[in-house]
């Protein structure tokens, strides 16, 4: 399953922390997946930590890239 990251309205810490809620809530649902059903682990793996657009790639490209100096 894939998700997509959106762009962050703003770089607020209230903002920041509800969004990486919702991240670690995905990554949690995706581990009790994995831990049910083995055969998925490439799956979820790819979904978080692939190169081209895993989680991980988005939040970077589009979170951490895009954030102001100060919010770095």
């Amino acid at each position: 399953m894939a998700y997509t990251i959106s762009k962050l309205a703003n770089y607020a810490q209230e903002t920041l922390d509800a969004e990486f809620r919702v991240l670690f809530g995905l990554l949690d649902s995706d581990t009790q997946r994995v831990q049910l059903n083995s055969g998925e682990l490439q799956s979820v793996r790819e979904t978080w930590i692939g190169r081209k657009s895993g989680v991980i790639t988005q939040v970077g490209d589009l979170w951490l890239k895009a954030a102001p100096k100060e919010q770095k």
